[in-house]
């Protein structure tokens, strides 16, 4: 279970020494009610996630298993990807529901700093909607952020 620490206290030291016992996160007042609850949404993820970010991860009719390298819809249907698409995929899910830019995006997946990322994600981003998508030309797994890059998106939380 994550740890959040909401403090007053704010000195560097208090930071750290929370930090070093265990903590996950650290958020001083004051603070906006909307970055607390996108932190613990955030923390909840990695817990999703698992300490090795090596599980699976649920995001609406589709199940992406980390560990074993597989993408299942419900049901069991087994989705095919490329080496390629999967390094994508992969590269979202360890941030999603964070919008990463095409720079991250294409460093992640092909290790290169120059190139034009933008052309190379274009045309796989495509592939990999067809692939997972319900309706590909609509998609509501990975969102563009125009101008900026991909988002792999997940369902809200439901809280009681």
């Amino acid at each position: 279970m994550p740890i959040v620490v909401l403090s007053v206290r704010d000195s560097e030291q208090d930071k750290v020494e929370l930090l070093n016992a265990g903590a996950d996160d650290y958020v001083t007042k004051p603070f906006s009610l909307r970055e607390f609850a996108a932190r613990a949404r955030a923390q909840l993820r990695r817990a999703q996630l698992g300490p090795s970010g090596a599980a699976r991860l649920d995001v609406g009719a589709l199940t992406i298993d980390l560990a074993r390298r597989r993408v299942t819809r419900t049901g069991g249907e087994s989705t095919h990807l490329t080496p390629t698409e999967w390094s994508i995929l992969r590269t979202l899910a360890a941030q999603a529901g964070r919008t990463l830019t095409h720079q991250q995006i294409y460093e992640a997946v092909w290790g290169r700093r120059f190139g034009n990322p933008q052309q190379y994600l274009r045309v796989y981003i495509t592939n990999l909607r067809r692939k997972i998508e319900v309706k590909p030309t609509h998609p509501r797994l990975i969102v563009t952020e125009p101008g900026v890059g991909y988002r792999l998106e997940l369902p809200p939380l439901v809280t009681s």
